[in-house]
Parts: structure tokens; sequence; C-alpha cells
């Protein structure tokens, strides 16, 4: 919720040794911009959330009964632009033309979204989210992907249902039957948004664990292994090995940044 609000994380910092002091301080700053203009039952429900004692602090469903849940504009979503989407079409389309058969691609995409949601491309993408996402469960049914295409497009009969089983195809890839949150916004934004130097240095040093200027396979397999659910580690593997060396250009074992930049962006604009 801070983070929505502001962009920033509460407790930031360079190294993660400094943000878990910070935390650990357990101050935060609630003064700078945009903290002026956002209403009082915002902020006195972070300030509940974010409670140094956790004897003190506020439960999952007593905040849920806060009284910042019951203003107009939250319950109804018409007021102060909540869910007004400036181009739902566009976001739509990204859903249908999204590939998920290139697991680095959607790590990298996953890593990049996470880390910028102030973005504006980022925050339309929300919206739709939670416009679609009816009943509030953070995860998107067929039903409800229908009815907000049905909603939104205005589309009805066989046209809806094709671009329905598309978008799930497309993003369900565990098929549980639902596209969630982060799957969801990581398909919806616009891929090219990505592609200048600034983010994919930000998502190189990311996976170059050691930070010695290159990205060996290892480092990106102990990555997913941290991450991923075991009974996938096998398959995950596999294409991780097949995406990489595709991106290995001169088939050297490891990717520079010369590399990573000229096949992220050209993974990216296949999307």
């Amino acid at each position: 919720m801070y983070i929505l609000l502001t962009g920033l994380p509460p407790f930031n910092g360079e190294t993660d040794d400094e943000i878990v002091t910070k935390i650990m301080n357990g101050r935060f700053n609630m003064e700078k911009y945009p903290w002026p203009i956002i209403s009082s039952h915002a902020k006195d429900l972070i300030k509940k959330l974010l409670e140094f004692d956790s004897s003190k602090r506020i439960t999952a469903e007593e905040a849920l009964s806060h009284p910042w849940f019951e203003c107009k504009e939250v319950k109804s979503g018409d007021n102060a632009g909540l869910y007004k989407i400036k181009n739902p079409n566009k976001l739509i389309n990204n859903l249908i033309k999204y590939k998920s058969d290139n697991v680095l691609r959607c790590a990298i995409l996953a890593y990049l979204v996470h880390n910028n949601i102030q973005l504006e491309q980022v925050h339309e993408a929300i919206k739709l989210f939670n416009k679609i996402d009816k009943n509030g469960d953070g995860q998107i049914s067929k039903e409800e992907l229908l009815k907000g295409l049905e909603n939104t497009l205005k589309l009805t009969g066989k046209d809806l249902k094709d671009k329905v089983n598309i978008i799930f195809n497309n993003i369900d890839t565990d098929h549980n039957g639902f596209i969630e949150y982060e799957e969801f916004i990581r398909a919806a934004v616009d891929k090219e948004y990505f592609l200048s130097d600034n983010f994919l240095r930000f998502a190189f040093d990311y996976f170059d664990r050691d930070k010695n200027g290159q990205i060996s396979f290892n480092e990106i397999k102990q990555l997913f292994n941290q991450s991923e659910k075991n009974k996938y580690n096998n398959e995950i593997q596999s294409q991780l090995q097949k995406n990489f060396q595709e991106m290995d250009i001169n088939g050297d074992g490891i990717l520079s940044f010369e590399e990573f930049v000229q096949m992220t962006k050209k993974i990216l604009k296949e999307n």
C-alpha cells in the first residue's frame, strides 16, 4: 500500500544491510510528497500496518474493516479516477500477444515490473487487474475475465471466448485455472517500455550475483532454485539452459552486458 501510493518502499537503502537496519529501527517517512495530498484514512491505515510492535499491529481482519475501505472512492472506483484506464484496449492486446515460452524473458520482465511499479504503464495494468478481479482475491478466473472483457471491449459470443482462451493459454502456464496478479501485470504492460539501457542495466545487475560484470548460467539457476517450487525445477532448468544458450551469442558460457542487452531487446520486442 505504501509503495502503490508513493512509488517507494517505506524502508529503503543501497544495500540489504542498510534496509534491514531501517526495518529494525521501525522508522519511515510520511512527510514528503506525496503524503500531504494523501487522505488521512490511508495514512492512518499504513501507520497501523507498519506498527513496529507486533502486539499492537493491526490484524488483517481489522485492516479490512478500516474506514479507508469504506471511503466511496475505494468501494466504488468511480471517483478520483481510480479505475479510469487510459487505453484498456492496448493492455488487453498485450495480454493476447504475450508469450510465456521463454522463462528467462518472464523472469527479466517480472523483476523490472516488480521494481518499477511507480511507472504509469504499470499503474494502468494494475487498475485493469483490479477492475476485472471483482472478488479481490488477487487472481482472475476465466469467468471474471469473460465479464471483464465483455464490459471493457463490449465483446460477446465466440470472439469473446476466443480472446479469453488465448489469454489463459498464454499466461496461465501452471494451468491452475487462474491468472495471478503479477502474471497479469507482467503480460499487460508494454514491453518496449523497458528497452532502455538503464532498465536493462538494472536487470543485468540483479542477475549478476557476484558483481563481476558477467552472468553465468549457475547464477541464473541459483536464483530460480531459490524462488521456484521444486516440482518445476527440472523443467524450468531445461528451458533456462536453452534460453541462456540463445542469449550467449559467442558461446563462451557467460553473458556479457552487451549480449544481455542485445538478446533481451530482441526477446522483449517479440512479445
